[in-house]
């Protein structure tokens, strides 16, 4: 199975038991996969990866950790 359809139907499942998710996640494609099926979901990790999709600029961002 696809990471991001992997990990979008496990997001689906979670928002319907939980009020609140926070997802830290670091690949684009499945940023905005989840965002667009589970919009109440996502926090982006700045990575050193090239993306292939860019994200939202609204999303918050971790910058160093």
């Amino acid at each position: 199975m696809d990471d991001a359809r992997f990990k979008a139907d496990v997001m689906k499942d979670l928002v319907a038991k939980y009020d609140r998710i926070w997802l830290f996640e670091n690949e684009p494609v499945n940023i905005n996969l989840i965002l667009s099926e589970t919009p109440s979901v996502a926090l982006s990790i700045s990575t050193q990866l090239i993306a292939k999709e860019e994200v939202p600029a609204n999303l918050e961002r971790i910058t160093r950790f």
